[in-house]
């Protein structure tokens, strides 16, 4: 389904900001009149990638964080953060990185190493390093039956290279099972050690996740001396002398800040020694805390103890803890101070999204509505009411809703106010969803959902029985 939106503000920064998925390829979003490109895209991917190797976020999350960031640049240069003198220090730094690689780059480009220089250096890094190196052919069969079979009529005069055509199933049949020269360690484990093993015209048969093989030991290099090198772990463990002085020195801390005030007025100084990690939201089940690790005691102790309380020393691992409890939200209906500051920020995104919704209303051309408010179209052809968000812009479940009720050519009665914009929609296109011939997966996921519904009726009984659970306690 295409939808043509006109998207208005950005409701994530106080400050309106107007937000583009453009259409056309190069540029994948245009952020307040800024092109943000597929290059872009690219490079940003390639560095989550070289963060974490196994990263791999959707092409629609990578355009999102990329929109955000130009967001929040936009705003820091609003607040001319871009001219203060560590932000300049760092900009100098990071030009004098990336062209000092790229003036590298260009040097090799334009000064490519003659081979006769690399061979000098390969033979003198590498060249030297001898590796046994073995000729063989094969031949890969399925049962080991068979490779017995085929040793049989080797031994009433069969030339193996015959066989090796008649009965492998490897790719080198049709070379008679011919693999040439190749140096230790270049085939499979059980291979390598039958060649490594043994000896010059011996026929031997290994099995390996392909099959059975009969090799046949062609000829061998020269034997390489090896020395095997084994590895010794050292564990490093504070002596008892370090422990004590540790746990004398955070003893002195809690007798020293034993209020919230001490507390904090410490730990807030430029020159504090302490390191100091704030978790948020522990439930009263969790076993663990970020930074901390296995720490069951601590939220034990936090489940005991009024708010302001601080803890006496406590150990996890090799981490002495001295926890101040700063916050406590007990159950039923938060009180206005603990939430003030989300309540603000919904208050403002709702008031600007009304403010923006009344300056679009009344306009049902959608270019002349873009042109009334100052923004380019954009074009998605990827909303399905079955997905939580839109791609390029994040989740947007009204707009998703408002879409699935409209027919071709229908535009939206009156704009939609998201989550983070305020949108126009008009239906281009839409596509039928196929007919379900197999409803293998949907019973799966109604069996799952079975399942997830069995234990919330089980939470339902608890509360209707006043069932309270107070392990918490005692564990």
């Amino acid at each position: 389904m295409k939808v043509t939106v006109s998207i208005i503000a950005s409701l994530l920064l106080v400050t309106a900001s107007q937000l583009t998925i453009a259409a056309d390829d190069p540029t994948v979003a245009t952020v307040n009149g800024t092109n943000l490109k597929k290059s872009m895209l690219q490079f940003y991917a390639l560095e989550r990638r070289q963060v974490d190797p196994k990263s791999t976020v959707p092409i629609d999350k990578l355009t999102t964080d990329l929109v955000n960031m130009a967001l929040l640049k936009d705003e820091a240069i609003k607040k001319k953060l871009n001219n203060n003198d560590d932000f300049k220090a760092r900009m100098d730094f990071i030009n004098l990185s990336m062209l000092s690689q790229v003036a590298m780059i260009d040097f090799l480009d334009n000064n490519p190493i003659p081979e006769k220089r690399l061979k000098e250096e390969y033979d003198a890094r590498i060249g030297q390093i001898k590796v046994q190196e073995f000729k063989a052919s094969h031949i890969l069969l399925k049962e080991e039956g068979k490779a017995k079979e085929v040793i049989a009529k080797l031994a009433k005069g069969k030339k193996f290279a015959d066989l090796a055509k008649e009965n492998s199933t490897g790719p080198t049949a049709s070379k008679g099972g011919d693999l040439g020269w190749f140096t230790e360690g270049t085939m499979v484990k059980p291979f390598n050690d039958a060649c490594f093993n043994g000896n010059k015209g011996d026929l031997v048969i290994v099995q390996s996740q392909f099959g059975f093989h009969l090799i046949e030991i062609l000829d061998q290099g020269e034997k390489v001396k090896k020395v095997q090198l084994a590895k010794v772990a050292l564990n490093i463990a504070p002596s008892s002398e370090t422990y004590d002085k540790i746990f004398a020195e955070v003893s002195t801390f809690y007798s020293e800040n034993n209020t919230s005030e001490a507390f904090e007025a410490t730990l807030s100084k430029e020159d504090a020694k302490y390191k100091k990690l704030e978790a948020n939201d522990i439930k009263v089940g969790d076993k663990t805390i970020a930074g901390v690790g296995s720490a069951r005691e601590l939220v034990r102790w936090a489940y005991k103890s009024d708010k302001g309380a601080i803890s006496e020393p406590m150990q996890f691992d090799n981490t002495f803890v001295v926890a101040h409890l700063a916050e406590v939200k007990e159950d039923g209906v938060a009180p206005l101070e603990q939430i003030a500051e989300e309540m603000e920020i919904a208050a403002k995104q709702k008031k600007k999204g009304e403010q923006i919704s009344k300056e679009m209303e009344g306009e049902t051309d959608m270019q002349k509505l873009a042109e009334k408010i100052g923004v380019p179209l954009s074009t998605n052809s990827a909303i399905n009411f079955a997905s939580y968000s839109v791609p390029g812009i994040g989740q947007e479940p009204r707009v998703i809703g408002v879409t699935a009720a409209l027919n071709k050519g229908e535009i939206s009665k009156k704009p939609v106010i998201g989550g983070t914009g305020v949108f126009m929609i008009l239906v281009e296109e839409v596509t039928p969803a196929p007919e379900t011939a197999d409803y293998t997966n949907i019973k799966q996921q109604l069996n799952s959902r079975y399942a997830s519904v069995a234990s919330g009726s089980l939470e339902a009984l608890k509360d209707k029985y006043g069932v309270v659970d107070l392990r918490y306690k005692f564990y």
